[in-house]
C-alpha cells in the first residue's frame, strides 16, 4: 500500500512541475496567455518583452499640459509577459497588453476597481484613461518607459 501512495505522489509532483513553466522552440521562457482555451484549442505562448518590469509613475501629460504629481507617484505598474497589473491612487487595475510593429501598444481587457476616494478620483481617472487608450510606447534608456495615447502620456520609471 505504501508503494501505491509513493507512486501516486511522485506522479502528481511530476505533473505539477511540468505545468508550471514551458519553454518556447528557441529555448526562451514563455507563459500561457491569461485566457482559457477551449478543449482542443492551443493557448498562445507569450515571450518576455522589452517592456517587462515593475514601474512607478514619474511624469504625466494630459491634453498637452503637464500634470502635477504628488501622491500619484505611488501609482505602481507591473508589466509581465502580456499581463498588466497595478495600483493607482485609490484602485487597483489589470488587463493584458500586446506590443506591435513600430512600437505600437494595445491594452485589452482593462479592468479597474470601483472604490471612491475623495479628492483623487479625477487624476486617477485621467491617468488610467491614458493607460487604457494607449497606442504606442517609447523606451527611455533602460530605466523608463513612455506610454502614449491620444489624450496624453505617462512616463514610467523602472523600479526593482
Amino acid at each position: 500500500m505504501k508503494f501505491f501512495w509513493t507512486v501516486l505522489c511522485v506522479c502528481l509532483l511530476a505533473a505539477c512541475q511540468n505545468s508550471e513553466g514551458k519553454e518556447g522552440a528557441d529555448g526562451a521562457s514563455a507563459v500561457r496567455n491569461g485566457t482559457r482555451a477551449s478543449q482542443g484549442e492551443a493557448e498562445e505562448l507569450l515571450p518576455v518583452t522589452e517592456v517587462d518590469g515593475n514601474y512607478e509613475v514619474a511624469g504625466a501629460e494630459l491634453d498637452g499640459k503637464s500634470v502635477k504629481l504628488r501622491g500619484e507617484k505611488k501609482t505602481s505598474f507591473s508589466l509581465e509577459r502580456g499581463k498588466l497589473n497595478g495600483k493607482s491612487l485609490c484602485n487597483s487595475f489589470s488587463g493584458g497588453f500586446a506590443l506591435g510593429e513600430n512600437n505600437t501598444l494595445s491594452i485589452s481587457g482593462f479592468k479597474k476597481g470601483s472604490r471612491i476616494c475623495s479628492g483623487k478620483m479625477g487624476k486617477e481617472a485621467n491617468m488610467l484613461s491614458i493607460l487604457e487608450d494607449a497606442v504606442s510606447y517609447e523606451l527611455l534608456g533602460t530605466t523608463a518607459l513612455k506610454v502614449n495615447s491620444e489624450k496624453g502620456n505617462l512616463v514610467l520609471r523602472k523600479i526593482q
